[in-house]
């Protein structure tokens, strides 16, 4: 009687398994490199029955890995961010599957970390696939461009660049806000999601500096607020942060008393035509500034 072989079945003390192996380009992303599945038969025959339903969904996973690892190659980590944050919104269950799939691969292939290294560290972590990413070598930063492209902790500047076109600034006062952006992201160095108001309030307070005689003015704190709150509002508007959460709100920025009293006697010691000028245009009284150590200031008569 001629024996009949099934493709993929092995035999294993009376029981059949199928056993495939995982293609070479697959086995990063699959995390093995051989599947071996129990038909939990041990009649020849039913195992075989058995074993198609099994065969179908190894060949179909081994597909998927490999179409993974292709879009991989090609994707960068804002635009895997964007895409988990529009499949959140529309579909939170596909989500999940795009960051236990192409976030988890992404973030290994980046810090040159295989699946298999992080299948060892999800059982020590108790089978939580982020808490694992920490317990790999150089975990932490492995762990936070996780974070990154799940937004739980997006970088300050991320979006800076595409913000730009949708200022409503010309190109010098762009570059100032930008400048503005930038310096409050490094003074804070918290991510979107962490920014709270005593943070923005912090970084105002020490821009003053009401305890010491340097410090920026609260004009010149204003615009810098103002510049800052531009991005966040462009941000809530493609719904990259909560559009009912604005740290930077209703912040109070003021002059400390003592540099107010120092700005009244500068104008105080104004030439009698200046003096004249600011007594019939209050407004221009408030806004100047007379540069330190200016003294007199030129007669406006003598402007010409």
């Amino acid at each position: 009687m001629v024996k009949v072989r099934y493709p993929y079945l092995v035999q294993q003390r009376h029981r059949w398994f199928v056993r495939m192996v995982v293609p070479a380009d697959a086995r990063d992303i699959i995390g093995q490199a051989i599947f071996k599945v129990p038909t939990g038969h041990t009649d020849q025959h039913r195992a075989a029955t058995a074993a198609g339903a099994i065969i179908a969904a190894l060949k179909e996973r081994i597909r998927t890995a490999r179409d993974a690892g292709k879009r991989l190659e090609q994707v960068t980590a804002e635009q895997l961010a964007e895409r988990y944050r529009a499949e959140r919104e529309l579909d939170p269950e596909k989500a999940e599957i795009t960051k236990i799939t192409d976030v988890v691969a992404f973030v290994l292939k980046a810090h040159g970390h295989s699946w298999a290294e992080h299948a060892k560290q999800v059982r020590a972590a108790d089978y939580d696939l982020h808490a694992a990413l920490r317990l790999l070598p150089d975990g932490e930063a492995a762990a936070r461009t996780a974070d990154q492209i799940t937004g739980r902790a997006t970088p300050f500047l991320s979006y800076l660049e595409k913000w730009k076109p949708h200022s409503g600034l010309k190109p010098r006062p762009q570059d100032q806000a930008a400048s503005s952006i930038t310096q409050f992201a490094k003074a804070v160095g918290k991510p979107l999601e962490q920014i709270e108001a005593k943070d923005v309030q912090a970084w105002i307070d020490d821009l003053i500096n009401p305890e010491g005689k340097d410090g920026l003015s609260s004009k010149t704190v204003n615009r810098k607020l103002g510049e800052i709150r531009n991005y966040w509002k462009w941000m809530q508007s493609r719904q990259i942060v909560p559009e009912d959460r604005n740290p930077f709100a209703n912040r109070r920025v003021r002059d400390p008393a003592t540099r107010r009293k120092g700005k009244e006697e500068q104008r105080q010691r104004l030439s009698p035509e200046c003096q004249i000028a600011f007594k019939a245009d209050p407004l221009f009284a408030f806004n100047y500034d007379p540069p330190e150590g200016a003294g007199s200031v030129v007669p406006v008569s003598s402007i010409g």
